[in-house]
């Protein structure tokens, strides 16, 4: 989900053209903001549907920022999926900042 002023564009869903054009309409905008909700994203998918779309932010002068919620860092070592913390693959993308926040279990509080 690439998340810019309020707005949400979907690069699964709508077209590449489409989100371009809207983007095109807040090029005073400083940063863009983008946060990865779906479990089953790939990083094959996420190149596929993503990085053309950063990499055209980031020619027009945004500052690409990444965001991964708390449940998708929780499902990721849940699950050992943590394609998005291979650092090779998030370099690709050249965000200006990654955040995530890994779960921390206390055994105190297990109990």
């Amino acid at each position: 989900m690439l998340l810019i002023q309020n707005q949400a564009f979907d690069p699964r869903s709508s077209d590449h053209e489409v989100i371009k054009q809207s983007l095109d309409q807040f090029i005073g905008t400083k940063s863009i903001r983008v946060e990865w909700f779906d479990f089953s994203l790939s990083q094959a998918d996420a190149l596929k549907y993503y990085l053309p779309l950063i990499q055209y932010a980031q020619a027009n002068g945004f500052e690409v920022h990444c965001h991964m919620p708390v449940d998708m860092s929780k499902h990721l070592v849940r699950y050992k999926h943590l394609m998005f913390v291979d650092p090779l693959f998030l370099r690709k993308f050249k965000f200006k900042s990654i955040e995530f926040k890994l779960p921390v279990e206390r055994p105190d509080l297990m109990r």
